[in-house]
């Protein structure tokens, strides 16, 4: 048994099916933004980031010194 087709009027007036489109439309672009813009961002901020995060080399800082000798 095969249900009547839907009129296609009534998919048209439906606020949930263009709120879910709408919805859809915007999770892409957010996806697209991400995807693109990330990559870069690890580029230039991730390699200026891991160099800021690490001490200089060969360096104990004190408070490190003060902690084992205690």
């Amino acid at each position: 048994m095969v249900p009547p087709p839907l009129p296609g009027m009534r998919l048209v007036r439906s606020r949930s099916l263009w709120l879910i489109c709408g919805q859809q439309f915007l999770r892409a672009a957010g996806y697209i933004f991400y995807a693109t813009w990330f990559p870069t961002f690890l580029i230039y901020a991730g390699a200026a980031l891991c160099w800021a995060l690490l001490p200089p080399a060969g360096r104990i800082p004190d408070e490190a010194r003060n902690q084992e000798s205690s």
